[in-house]
């Protein structure tokens, strides 16, 4: 094998290692992070709380929520909340922080010209690569 093939391989044997122990450890950290939190705090309500565990150390938790939004059923309790008057559509317009997600196969289908309206709008850049070991 040559030597840079081994070394290559050395360093994907490592990776794979360090892979399999992240996922072993986890499920065993958040276990233990529950445990240490009931044994300290006891129930956690939102927001952060302190525990003092001696001179020159506090523990510091933080409970937040963790919402999910039904997307089919977004648009008409908006709709709803508007036709409640005005109050209600002041509101409606400010309970969801709306973000813009671009979708690459439709940017991939403009020409440059297209593109060129979104300079300086839209910035790609290259993402951390993911890397998989695949058995043959």
């Amino acid at each position: 094998m040559a030597p840079r093939l081994s070394n290559a391989l050395s360093i994907v044997m490592d990776w794979v290692k360090a892979k399999d122990e992240l996922a072993d450890v986890k499920p065993r950290e958040s276990l233990l992070r529950l445990s240490a939190i009931g044994a300290t705090f006891g129930v956690l309500s939102r927001g952060t709380t302190w525990y003092d565990l001696g001179p020159g150390r506090r523990l510091k938790a933080e409970m937040k929520p963790n919402p999910k939004i039904d997307q089919e059923a977004l648009l008409p309790a908006i709709a709803a909340l508007k036709a409640t008057g005005p109050v209600g559509k002041h509101q409606a317009g400010k309970l969801f922080k709306w973000s813009a997600s671009l979708r690459l196969g439709v940017w991939n289908e403009l020409t440059d010209a297209q593109r060129a309206l979104f300079e300086g709008v839209v910035t790609i850049e290259d993402a951390t690569p993911s890397l998989e070991l695949v058995e043959t």
